[in-house]
């Protein structure tokens, strides 16, 4: 323990988070030793009165089942977002075998991906079939794009 009690000055700026730094730890130092300063710590504490007589809240034991009630059921979203991964896919389908050049095929699965980054942030309640063919259609593009490359190349050789 320190040789003094520290003076109402000083207990007045650490309360009040105006003691510099050094002395703040070494003046908390030496309230964790003497009750004496740290009960006239817990006094100069503005609110300490106010916190001291207001009762912690009861809380309801069954407050997540009443959360989780007034939340409801997470919205239904219809087969649109289905329908248009597989419009997508299907389009990736049809450069392939119109003979599109790679490049538009690989511009085609980065927007895709785009897309379904973006769709899933936005529809973050999109049910798991919908989040399944939007998965399957930018991986039936992507399937395409290298088979596109592929082809290339063997023509290229």
């Amino acid at each position: 323990m320190t040789w003094r009690h520290a003076t109402d000055a000083e207990i007045a700026a650490f309360t009040s988070g105006d003691l510099p730094e050094a002395e703040a730890v070494s003046l908390a130092l030496h309230i964790d030793e003497c009750p004496a300063c740290e009960a006239r710590c817990v006094a100069e504490e503005p609110l300490a009165d106010v916190f001291a007589a207001i009762d912690d809240p009861d809380i309801p034991a069954d407050l997540i089942a009443q959360i989780q009630e007034n939340l409801g059921d997470p919205p239904s979203y219809g087969p649109e977002p289905a329908i248009a991964a597989g419009l997508l896919g299907g389009a990736g389908v049809l450069l392939l075998l119109a003979g599109a050049p790679t490049d538009l095929l690989a511009g085609g699965a980065t927007v895709l991906s785009a897309c379904v980054t973006a769709g899933t942030v936005l529809l973050s309640r999109m049910t798991t079939p919908s989040l399944m063919t939007t998965a399957l259609a930018g991986g039936l593009l992507l399937a395409c794009v290298f088979a596109a490359q592929r082809i290339e190349r063997r023509r290229s050789a």
